[in-house]
């Protein structure tokens, strides 16, 4: 009973920590670390510590020989992935503190954040058999990958909120769909998800961009968005896109210009309800080149009026949650 309890315990803080993720799968035999990863195994004698394995099972996702391809390639063609992967590993070998054996622990800075972030979700989807090829092959293409991260985490976003994930198909021209559909499992809502990326033309510095004068610019995204409402629940992801700036981007003056954006996006309908029940902005500003730490932030805009009404809280509380989530990555394999 002890035994039991405590796991029931363990697996109680897990899921306040990390989310409704599986637990970790390994085992140790004959000198190796064996992973379980969705239906497959992984396996090597180099991993001590969770980090560990991501480190070496993004390379593995994305495919070796591509991944090898893209070290042949001048800097400023290759992978964005490849550029944090490269200053993840210079950081690591300069700050790291020995904990003890083979265990060594160091700070994160932007490009190991931004790497470790990108493998674990890899890994999230995956393990929930959820990672479609058609994501891989976006990631592979440099001017799509960080519109494929983003849907890549807001994916990952759902599963951690027990959601369970069902892709469109992305062939079917015949009408327009979004980019997956999301089954709550205890109120068995399903939600119509879509998520889109601004690009900026430049990537201006922290010093450069004047949050005061600022305009977000996201109207037509979220109006491309709402034009994929089919009739059923509807919550929408919108980055922003802007750099690293001190305090939440969320209190800048911009935040009135985002109160009007859905109604000029076309989000309210004559009648006055809301398409969208949930529209959820956020700043991940993972492409602009900086060695500080990345701040995921977001805020939410959710309908009092919506067209299609959902009687619980409980979907959107989970959801809230797991964007808290973003970024805890386990250090071990029993976490």
């Amino acid at each position: 009973m002890r035994t039991g309890f405590a796991n029931l315990i363990n697996s109680a803080q897990r899921e306040q920590k990390f989310g409704k993720v599986r637990e970790i799968i390994s085992t140790d035999f004959q000198g190796h670390k064996v992973v379980a990863v969705g239906s497959g195994l992984h396996f090597s004698k180099r991993w001590k510590t969770f980090p560990d394995f991501l480190r070496d099972y993004a390379p593995q996702t994305m495919g070796k020989d591509w991944w090898s391809s893209q070290f042949k390639l001048p800097s400023e063609k290759q992978s964005p992935v490849i550029e944090w992967a490269i200053k993840a590993h210079g950081h690591q070998s300069t700050t790291s503190k020995a904990e003890g054996g083979d265990i060594f622990s160091t700070l994160p800075n932007g490009p190991m954040h931004a790497f470790y972030t990108f493998a674990y979700d890899l890994y999230v989807l995956k393990d929930n058999l959820r990672l479609q090829d058609e994501v891989i092959s976006r990631l592979k293409r440099r001017e799509h990958f960080f519109g494929a991260r983003y849907e890549l985490l807001v994916a990952a976003t759902f599963i951690r909120a027990g959601f369970d994930i069902r892709y469109e198909n992305e062939k079917d021209n015949s009408s327009k769909h979004p980019e997956f559909v999301a089954k709550h499992p205890f109120s068995d809502l399903e939600f119509d998800v879509e998520a889109k990326k601004r690009n900026r033309a430049s990537k201006l510095s922290q010093d450069d961009f004047d949050s005061g004068r600022a305009r977000i610019g996201v109207r037509d995204l979220l109006a491309s968005a709402v034009a994929k409402f089919r009739g059923r629940p509807f919550i929408v992801f919108v980055d922003i896109d802007v750099p690293p700036i001190d305090g939440n981007p969320f209190t800048k003056p911009w935040s009135m210009e985002l109160l009007n954006t859905q109604s000029e996006a076309g989000d309210r309908t004559q009648d006055g309800k809301d398409k969208c029940n949930w529209v959820v902005y956020t700043n991940f500003p993972i492409d602009y080149h900086t060695s500080s730490l990345p701040r995921f932030s977001y805020v939410v805009s959710q309908s009092t009026v919506p067209l299609i009404p959902v009687q619980t809280p409980v979907p959107y509380l989970a959801l809230n949650q797991a964007l808290t989530q973003f970024g805890k990555i386990p250090n071990s394999f029993d976490e």
